[in-house]
């Protein structure tokens, strides 16, 4: 699900909009963190059991791969993604339900600070990791 959302510019700088508890779709709030990728990197593929990701770039831009379908892990690795591009200039909340495989990377030239809201403290055993190359995306492909 993908949310615009605010930013208020004055003189001073901005004010980011990121979550509001009203807008969620997860029953409360147990973890807010922030993760940078840096350009040419990739943070993927992983996939969560129970927690709900609300992704908010705050800096830069990323180019974020989610599973078209909830997966089922030890099934079929060729599956369809939908791609969003998020950041700077198409600010935007994006929402993942457990049971889908996602993966960014940074856009251009500058690092990208990702904001997650999540329904769950971190729990190692909660997410599964696969290799970059175990999913059939082109991270090259231009849409």
């Amino acid at each position: 699900m993908c949310k615009l959302i605010r930013k208020i510019p004055d003189y001073r700088g901005e004010v980011f909009h990121i979550a509001k508890l009203s807008e969620l779709s997860i029953d409360n709030i147990k973890e807010v963190y922030g993760s940078k990728c840096y350009p040419g990197m990739y943070k993927a593929w992983h996939y969560h059991t129970r927690q709900t990701q609300n992704y908010v770039v705050i800096q830069g831009m990323i180019r974020l791969a989610v599973s078209k379908n909830s997966w089922t892990p030890g099934s079929n690795f060729d599956i369809d993604f939908d791609t969003h591009y998020i950041g700077d200039s198409n600010y935007q909340r994006i929402t993942i339900q457990p049971g889908y495989i996602n993966g960014y990377t940074a856009v251009g030239n500058t690092a990208a600070i990702v904001i997650n809201v999540t329904n769950l403290e971190h729990d190692p055993n909660e997410m599964l990791r696969y290799d970059l190359n175990e999913f059939n995306y082109d991270w090259f492909k231009n849409f």
